[in-house]
């Protein structure tokens, strides 16, 4: 798809980023703030990403934003899309979400600023995932369509 290299690029400078902040495991209490900030950057990324690729696959029609700087990766275009193609850009992002809150409750260590401050941001993005989309998708799954034009 024509420009999504930029959001890749972008996205991937986070990942990258963060990772050079883990390997230098910072002491300052700021430092800490900014890296568990980072990692709870990276699980909001795993789950656009998922849902990407999820409505790649399906073939769905999206719009990706103008604005690099815009925190949506893509849109839905909920008119021009069946609800089978909805649900197949939906669960990837639920799966991917499922994933990180496992493993951010499996690893990240509670006695280290920058695990709780991830911690709360997966914890945070895991209930705006469950209270925003999860009805949403529901609504779809039991054969209502969603009928505004744009949403995710």
């Amino acid at each position: 798809m024509p420009g999504l290299a930029k959001y890749a690029l972008r996205d991937g400078a986070i990942v990258f980023v963060t990772l050079v902040l883990f390997v230098a495991a910072p002491q300052s209490a700021h430092m800490q703030v900014v890296l568990g900030a980072l990692l709870g950057a990276c699980a909001y990324l795993f789950h656009e990403w998922a849902h990407l690729i999820g409505a790649l696959v399906a073939g769905a029609r999206i719009d990706l934003p103008a604005n690099p700087a815009s925190p949506f990766l893509f849109s839905f275009d909920s008119s021009a899309n069946s609800p089978r193609e909805f649900l197949h850009m939906t669960w990837p992002g639920f799966l991917a979400t499922a994933v990180y809150i496992t493993l951010f409750l499996m690893f990240l260590p509670r006695d280290e600023t920058w695990g709780i401050v991830a911690l709360g941001i997966g914890l945070l993005l895991t209930t705006a995932t469950i209270v925003i989309e999860g009805p949403i998708a529901l609504w779809v799954l039991i054969g209502e369509k969603y009928q505004p034009s744009k949403f995710h």
